[in-house]
Formats: structure tokens, C-alpha cells, sequence
């Protein structure tokens, strides 16, 4: 490997690490996709890189690179980085939030391959309305199926039902601490990452880059009984 190679690698990892980054509008990012694609040699180099600082790489074409991060990875996201301060029951209800948010966005498994079918849109409005019901069917399940009693999900839809929905403050915005509330702050975040983007007044569209890391996230046990609670399983 020369230098050149070396540089191309470190470039094509950057622009992998910029969401917002987009080959089709980045000739050099577009010009390492295509090194990346077309010599095994270059791709073989790339997967020891992103190997050796905990990067999983997840897909590769015309859209860019995706990244997936494992647990002991420098880049893997702490608690701390999503919201300082966080409480044991805050940090279960934005578990929920993202799981329901895939769940709303593709509710059928197949989905997760289709990337004809075009983005998804999500509001607070509705993922809020649908964390409720989310929320009261997994408490049902819960009920009826022990192997569904999965702890850290009880603990989170038991918090998102003590919580009241929405509630303005004095100057008309909504209180962060609501499930209406801490929904924003999530699809915010979300599209801080590239993962989302803003299409409207609380309204967010999704990425290809989402629809990628969900589509690992499949086989998570956590989102699986989600899927079943909401009647998907197995569609």
C-alpha cells in the first residue's frame, strides 16, 4: 500500500463519518466509493481500518458508506452524548422512542431491503400518539405472555404511562419533559446524525443511512417484541 492508498482510505473514512456527506454531489467521496467498490485489494484495506477502531462497514454504494459502531469502539455513542443527565426511566423511554420509530417507519421486515420504496415520513403528532399505544399494548402482552416481560422494556412503557402526553408552557411550547416532548428531542437528534432530516414543522423524512442500521437491528430482542406487541411478527 503507498501513500496515495493511504490517503483514499483516511478520506473515504471521513466522508463515511460526515451524514451529510453525499457522493453524488462530492466528486473526490464519489471517487473513493468507486475505489472502495470496484478493487477487493482497497476493500480488504478498508474493513481492517474501520475494523481496528470498532466500525462495522454496513453498506456501500451510491448513497455512500454506513457505519455501524460496536460497544467498545471510541466512536460509539454514550448516554451522556444523546442527553446529560438522564434519569434511569428517561433513558428506557428514548430506548422506546427509537425502537417505535423504526417500528412506524418500517413496520413490515420486507421493507427494510426495499430501497425503491422511497423515504418515510414521521411526526412528533403521530410517533407520540403511537408510543402510547405501543406503550398499553406491550403492558397487555406483558400480561398475557411471560416470556414477553422483558425487564427494561416493562420499565419503559410502565415510565411512558405515567407521563403525561403534551403540555404547553406559558409562551405556547411544548415541555420537554412530556412524551410529546422528549419524541422531539429524539427525531432531533436522530437527524443531528444524518439518520433523519427535517421536512416540515416537527416533521422528519427518513435516509437510506436509517433504514440501514435498522435493518441490523432486526434481529435485536428488544425490537423484536415490539414488532410483536404491535401485531408484525413474522410479516
Amino acid at each position: 500500500m503507498n501513500t496515495t492508498d493511504a490517503q483514499d482510505l483516511g478520506l473515504l473514512l471521513r466522508c463515511a463519518l460526515e451524514p451529510r456527506r453525499r457522493p453524488a454531489t462530492d466528486a473526490e467521496y464519489r471517487r473513493v466509493v468507486d475505489r472502495l467498490r470496484r478493487e477487493a485489494a482497497f476493500a480488504e484495506a478498508f474493513d481492517g481500518l474501520c475494523d481496528g477502531l470498532g466500525l462495522l462497514p454496513l453498506a456501500a454504494d451510491d448513497y455512500g458508506v454506513v457505519l455501524g459502531v460496536r460497544d467498545d469502539s471510541p466512536f460509539a455513542m454514550r448516554l451522556n452524548d444523546f442527553r446529560v443527565g438522564m434519569k434511569q426511566d428517561d433513558r428506557m423511554v428514548y430506548g422506546l422512542v427509537l425502537l417505535a420509530t423504526a417500528a412506524w417507519c418500517w413496520p413490515r421486515a420486507a421493507e427494510l431491503d426495499a430501497f425503491g420504496e422511497g423515504v418515510r415520513r414521521v411526526s412528533v403528532v403521530e410517533l407520540t400518539d403511537y408510543l402510547s399505544d405501543l406503550a398499553g399494548r406491550l403492558a397487555e402482552q406483558a400480561t398475557r405472555d411471560a416470556d414477553a416481560d422483558h425487564p427494561e422494556l416493562r420499565q419503559a412503557w410502565r415510565a411512558v404511562q405515567r407521563m403525561a402526553p403534551t403540555k404547553a408552557t406559558a409562551d405556547g411550547r411544548r415541555t420537554a419533559t412530556t412524551l410529546a416532548g422528549m419524541v422531539k428531542y429524539a427525531l432531533e437528534q436522530l437527524a443531528d446524525r444524518g439518520l433523519l432530516r427535517p421536512d416540515g414543522d416537527e416533521v422528519f423524512r427518513t435516509t437510506r443511512a436509517f433504514r440501514t442500521q435498522v435493518r441490523e437491528l432486526a434481529a435485536n430482542e428488544a425490537f423484536a417484541l415490539v414488532r410483536r406487541a404491535l401485531g408484525l411478527e413474522g410479516d
